[in-house]
């Protein structure tokens, strides 16, 4: 029996916009009909040390808010709460990825996540896929600033 081809997408996914939605629409898609797209929540701690802020909606109720849209099929939190890089190599170990797609802002995760991949050879064979930008108004910081400043 043939293994489920699995596309994991990644994000901290705080207050949930368009540009979100078109990023894990397309992870779908690439993952294929019959295929799992697997969303990796950023934890609550890995985003206050990467940011310098927590995130305004804590992790649990992210987690609620991405396992509600019917074309995600599974969603877990980061299994490292402060280390990008290891929790990229447990993913990897666990899930076994054929593809790895990333957000038009996360150059930074493409390039651990590169570095990652080209290390282990077992691992070479994952595509590393960063997606365009959606438009201008895709990003948190643009929704609050269009209503509060």
């Amino acid at each position: 029996m043939r293994r489920k081809k699995v596309v994991v997408a990644s994000g901290v996914f705080d207050i949930v916009h368009v540009g979100h939605i078109k990023y894990l629409k397309k992870a779908k898609q690439i993952a294929g009909r019959n295929g799992i797209l697997l969303v990796v929540l950023a934890r609550d701690k890995l985003v206050e040390k990467t940011k310098g802020k927590k995130p305004i909606i804590n992790e649990k109720e992210r987690k609620e808010i991405i396992e509600s849209l019917k074309f995600v099929d599974k969603v877990i939190l980061g299994p490292s709460k402060t280390n990008v890089a290891e929790g990229i190599k447990e993913v990897i170990r666990k899930y076994k990825p054929s593809a790895i797609v990333l957000g038009y802002d996360q150059e930074w995760l493409r390039e651990i996540t590169q570095k990652i991949v080209s290390n282990e050879p077992t691992w070479k064979n994952i595509k590393i896929i960063k997606l365009r930008k959606y438009g201008s108004r895709n990003s948190k910081s643009s929704i609050i600033k269009k209503f509060y400043l």
